[in-house]
């Protein structure tokens, strides 16, 4: 038996008008979710390294310490090194996203 195929993969060369050829190229190339990512990726990037400085550290103490789940983080590690650790948390998150457009199919976890 052979797989189902999809009957129009790309549905803007079949569309009549301008609008739904750029909406359906647009569908095609899946470029809400592209956009979407960007700006997370931006956003975590910005707010991780935020929280490297200062008055980033000092902005989140109220927060870390009233968290019923890292209420532990600031009197194991300090203000401004637990600072850091959520913000190379958030560092991180954003090149694993930016690691997955640039190598979709690789995962280090069963690479070995």
């Amino acid at each position: 038996m052979s797989p189902i195929k999809p009957q129009n993969p790309d549905l803007s060369k079949d569309a009549k008008s301008t609008l739904t050829k750029l909406a359906a190229w647009i569908n095609d190339r899946n470029v809400p979710f592209l956009i979407t990512s960007i700006g997370m990726i931006v956003m975590l990037l910005w707010a991780g390294s935020y929280k490297m400085t200062a008055p980033g550290a000092e902005g989140i103490v109220p927060l870390v310490s009233n968290s019923p789940l890292i209420w532990w983080h600031f009197k194991v590690f300090g203000p401004y090194i637990g600072s850091d650790i959520i913000g190379l948390t958030e560092i991180t998150a954003a090149i694993l996203i930016i690691a997955g457009y640039v190598k979709p199919h690789y995962c280090p976890a069963i690479a070995f």
